[in-house]
């Protein structure tokens, strides 16, 4: 695009920048279908929340999040564009005036500065030289002996003078009042090194184990201490008997002080060590882990200690051929094509007002009013003025649609709806309100047609019918390979589990089932539960899951052990390919699973159980069914 460039002062610049208003409203449009499809609103299920109330609710941040985007793009591309070197970030904001279908702003920004270098050979310049003198290595040395130093006690009449280290307790006030640093106990400095501003060093110098003395203390105007910089405090110093250096606390005061905790660190170390090295010499696979405890009666100059501990189960894994399993299949056929095209259609539907004598009736639009009560109060969320939502497409409850269909503008209806048992507002669920519903709006849907156009605009690459039904079937049958695999792959684990003889150990069992509480008490706190991380959640109510787990588990790994059917990098990489396909960008896809080991070890244990299942199936007395797109998609048997 051509760009125009003013110059406000030496480096201050302006652009203005035009965009098409279309181009930021169909932006807005594709953010806001993406988040219909996630949000939760009270009163949907996710991703039924209909495009109007999120638009209501999101619109406006939306756009406001679209302009920021566009135009900082369209700024980068013109400044880009002209060879500009911006400095810092643009002061943007929109013009009047702008024609019709664009928005304009104006960009005012700096420039990094043109550098100009003179005549170099014109500048002057000192070149220092220096020479290592035998005074700089005797001082050099000097250093190196105060590192070095140790301290030995005075006697007890002796003064304090500059090279000694000094232990004192002192108090500051000022005004009479203690401030913040003013006071300390068995504090440690170097006389005449600076370590103390000097009123302080000099009060000290030639003062007596024991003494105590009063002496006022300016603080420079440039004390780091801000509170009392440039103040006058009044200190009480006391000398005491003197400590010690880092390095040189004699060993009976440090066994004093740290002797227990660095006892019983060692302990845990060395017995740590000990039951490791036993549990792998004895061949041992440990479950958890040991409970150590101390034996009494030990041989003179020995601890002996108990150690209390499970070890993972044999797992003995039956006949596999005797194995009965039954695999499905399912095809992608026209009709599960034409089917996803309506939803395709639905999504892209537009809305006309129907006749004020018109009935609402299923697919229509309709805007109303209402208000729930329940023992004659109204409750949170059952209020909403111009709500929208569409009549029989299982966005509101079943009692609530039945009551407005067949309801014309301007009616009003009360009726009773009990809330079930499981809904998800827990102060309504199990109750039963009065609603008043007033209709104020019946708009009919209006679906494109399939042509060309419609293929257009869901951007397949030649435009046409054909391809977008070559596209719709492409997508189908990867979703229907993928859930495919999941229920083969759990109808197998189901027939091994039936084959496999194990005990289960305990601690592997609580170590799941705490894994399992945790993640229910995120799950509850992602909810918006009040204090869900201290949530009391019984052991029982995950024990049957948690013992399933650790037993198939146990098996899987046995099998993959016995079989070599670890997971291969071309296995790895097949299936990330696979997975990044269905993605506008599937090469950022494949970046981000191999960036990250934890999310590359969830795609291992995919590939690993695959292999498994085909291992299984390869043995296995298996019976192939047959299943419909639709059942298979519903999760039905």
């Amino acid at each position: 695009m051509a760009v125009t460039v003013e110059t406000l002062e030496k480096l201050e610049r302006k652009i203005t920048l035009s965009l098409p208003v279309t181009t930021i409203q169909s932006e807005v449009d594709a953010r806001l279908k993406r988040l219909a499809r996630t949000v939760k609103m009270d009163g949907f299920r996710p991703g039924k929340v209909p495009m109007s109330v999120v638009a209501q609710r999101y619109g406006y941040s939306v756009q406001y999040e679209v302009l920021n985007d566009k135009v900082g793009e369209a700024f980068a591309l013109a400044a880009n564009e002209a060879q500009l070197r911006v400095a810092g970030q643009p002061r943007i904001t929109e013009k009047d005036g702008a024609p019709e279908g664009q928005v304009t702003f104006d960009a005012v920004f700096e420039v990094f500065p043109e550098v100009k270098i003179g005549d170099l050979s014109t500048a002057e310049v000192d070149k220092l030289s220096a020479e290592v003198t035998e005074a700089a290595i005797d001082k050099t040395l000097d250093i190196l002996r105060k590192q070095r130093r140790t301290f030995a006690q005075r006697a007890q009449g002796a003064s304090a003078e500059d090279g000694d280290r000094v232990t004192v307790d002192f108090e500051g006030k000022i005004d009479g009042e203690p401030f913040q640093g003013g006071k300390a106990e068995d504090f440690q400095f170097l006389v005449g090194e600076g370590q103390m501003l000097k009123e302080f060093e000099d009060a000290v110098r030639g003062m007596k184990t024991g003494e105590s003395k009063t002496f006022p203390l300016a603080f420079p105007e440039d004390y780091h201490g801000k509170d009392v910089a440039g103040k006058t405090a009044d200190f009480l110093v006391t000398v005491k008997m003197d400590g010690f250096r880092p390095g040189k606390v004699p060993m009976n005061v440090v066994s004093q002080r740290y002797g227990y905790s660095v006892q019983y660190e060692v302990l845990n170390d060395k017995v740590g060590e000990a039951f490791a090295q036993a549990a792998n010499e004895a061949n041992l696979r440990v479950a958890g882990q040991p409970r150590i405890t101390e034996k009494e009666g030990a041989p003179e100059g020995e601890v002996t200690f108990d150690a209390v501990f499970e070890v993972f189960p044999e797992v003995k894994i039956g006949d596999l051929t005797s194995a009965e399993v039954e695999k499905l299949s399912a095809e992608v056929n026209d009709g599960a094509i034409d089917k996803t095209l309506d939803i395709l259609r639905k999504q892209r539907r537009t809305f006309a007002q129907r006749a004020m004598d018109a009935a609402a009736q299923d697919g229509d639009r309709v805007t109303v009013d209402f208000e729930g009560k329940i023992d004659g109060e109204v409750f949170q969320g059952g209020k909403a003025e111009d709500f929208q939502f569409l009549v029989g497409e299982g966005q509101m409850l079943k009692e609530f649609e039945d009551a407005v269909r067949g309801m014309k503008v301007g009616e009003s209806k009360t009726f009773p709806l009990a809330f079930p048992e499981e809904y998800h507002g827990k102060d309504v669920a199990g109750k039963t309100a009065d609603f008043l519903v007033t209709v104020k709006k019946i708009e009919a849907a209006n679906l494109p047609e399939v042509n060309d156009a419609l293929a257009k605009s869901l951007g397949i690459a030649d435009g046409t019918v054909a391809g977008l039904r070559a596209d719709i079937k492409k997508n189908l049958e990867r979703e229907v390979k993928f859930r495919l695999l999941a229920r083969n792959k759990a109808a197998v684990m189901e027939a091994l589990l039936a084959k496999a003889e194990l005990d289960l150990p305990n601690a592997s069992v609580q170590a799941e089932i705490d894994r399992l509480k945790e993640g229910a008490r995120a799950d509850l706190k992602q909810r918006g539960v009040k204090d869900a991380d201290k949530a009391e959640i019984p052991d029982d109510i995950f024990r049957a899951q948690a013992e399933r787990r650790v037993r198939l588990g146990l098996v899987v790994a046995e099998l993959v052990k016995a079989n070599s059917l670890h997971a291969k990098p071309e296995q790895l990489k097949a299936h990330i390919d696979e997975l990044a396909a269905s993605y506008e960008k599937p090469e950022d896809v494949v970046r981000w699973y191999f960036g990250d080991r934890q999310r590359l070890a969830e795609v291992e244990a995919v590939v690993i159980e695959s292999n498994v299942a085909e291992f299984v199936l390869g043995q296995a007395k298996v019976t192939d069914k047959a299943v419909s797109f639709d059942e298979l998609m519903g999760g039905q048997g």
